[in-house]
């Protein structure tokens, strides 16, 4: 506010988000953007002054599209995530690429989850969600592969790795272990890899993957402008479409379809943080999601409260949603089934297994 002359500063403190998509762009706590496509294991951030957290993750060729595959793209996406708690392997957690949960590297754990330190959760057919007691909060798309993560105010100026220093300042976002500031993003990704079984990744200029994969460019053009155009419109006085849009051309011709939904996927997560809703999928037939029969697809949506299991033991819902399908509002997901039950019928199913058992 100004007053008199002088401006009157209101230091507020927010979290920040890290985010990984597509063909590994970064975006880092404090807003740099770079990308860095390599296939290996990598510190994505972790606690800078002590152990209290490390997240890492494992990257691969994408090749999961049908179109990636008939014209031969390539691409690095993330194909899992690891969460390690105090340096301490029992309290390691474990995001696969077809989207269940390990804990302590080998036990699969069924969802929703919780102990003293996590809270895990499907939040929607699309998206695994961690939440810990100490302010990290991850949100993954095995799907699609998108991951963000979500640091507390509490870890300003104490985090490394690829999501930089969380410090408002991007100029030492590419910090490596050794505490040198890199200059590139090959410098910098390579300094943070996990494995040594790993060749670095080149750190030669990097081709347009347009001018590499030349079969795809008129495929990724046309199906990218829809980001300059009316279905996206509403979001572009609040956010400018240009570096998604450069995201998504690079990203298709490198992925196929997978990365194309990926970016417009992206940019309409952002837009929503304006309150504008864009339901992009149902315009567009590539990216269309088919909900298994009962459930149903929503752009912000939360499986929390909606199964049987909540009925006995309330679960404990913030206000986080993403796209995906989930249950109606009024059912619950049963597992053994695997589809959406109404109360009434729960409720009779449980009064005639009461009458049975009498």
């Amino acid at each position: 506010t100004c007053l008199g002359g002088v401006w009157n500063c209101t230091d507020n403190s927010c979290p920040g988000e890290c985010s990984v998509t597509g063909n590994m762009y970064f975006r880092s706590f404090d807003g740099r953007i770079f990308t860095f496509p390599a296939t290996c294991q990598y510190v994505l951030a972790k606690s800078r002054n002590s152990g209290k957290f490390t997240v890492t993750i494992q990257n691969a060729p994408c090749g999961a599209s049908i179109l990636s595959r008939l014209q031969n793209l390539d691409g690095a996406c993330i194909q899992s995530v690891n969460l390690v708690i105090d340096e301490d392997t029992r309290t390691e957690i474990t995001l696969s690429h077809v989207g269940e949960v390990f804990m302590a590297g080998q036990y699969r754990i069924s969802l929703p989850y919780s102990d003293d330190i996590f809270y895990i959760q499907k939040l929607s057919s699309m998206f695994l969600q961690v939440r810990t007691v100490f302010g990290l909060h991850l949100q993954y798309s095995w799907t699609e592969f998108r991951l963000y993560l979500q640091a507390d105010e509490t870890w300003k100026d104490n985090t490394v790795g690829l999501c930089g220093t969380f410090n408002g300042n991007i100029q030492d976002d590419f910090l490596s272990p050794s505490g040198m500031i890199e200059s590139t993003p090959h410098l910098f990704g390579n300094a943070w890899k996990v494995s040594s079984a790993c060749s670095l990744s080149l750190s030669t200029p990097q081709l347009d993957p347009c001018d590499t994969h030349q079969q795809a460019v008129t495929y990724a053009s046309e199906m990218c402008d829809i980001l300059n155009q009316d279905l996206f419109s509403a979001c572009h006085e609040y956010l400018s479409p240009t570096p998604f849009h450069q995201q998504c051309h690079a990203d298709t011709c490198s992925c196929g379809t997978t990365c194309l939904c990926s970016s417009l996927a992206h940019y309409a997560r952002h837009c929503r943080r304006f309150s504008v809703i864009i339901d992009f999928r149902s315009h567009v037939s590539d990216c269309a999601v088919t909900c298994p029969a009962t459930m149903e697809y929503g752009t912000c949506v939360s499986s929390c409260q909606r199964r049987c299991s909540s009925l006995s033991v309330p679960q404990h819902c913030g206000g986080d949603c993403e796209e995906g399908c989930v249950c109606p509002q009024g059912s619950f997901y049963n597992h053994r089934t695997h589809t959406c039950v109404h109360r009434q019928l729960l409720n009779w199913k449980l009064s005639t297994k009461q009458i049975l058992s009498e």
